[in-house]
């Protein structure tokens, strides 16, 4: 990836994501311990968000079949 489609992927990322904007105003100025730390960091969330939204799911699959009966 060259630098300018980093800095367009940032910008679609920020638009779409703005809870992220922290991390991706920071990526230019980052060195290797912090680019790390940030990946470790993303994908630890990555995995929190998948086990919220499984429990969300899970919530809304019980909820149905008390509706039901």
């Amino acid at each position: 990836m060259t630098e300018n489609m980093i800095k367009g992927r940032i910008a679609q990322l920020k638009a779409e994501h703005p809870v992220l904007s922290g991390i991706l105003n920071n990526v230019h100025s980052m060195n290797a311990t912090q680019t790390l730390a940030a990946i470790i960091g993303v994908h630890a969330l990555e995995r929190i968000l998948d086990a919220h939204a499984i429990n969300i799911l899970l919530h809304k699959v019980a909820a149905m079949r008390n509706a039901t009966g």
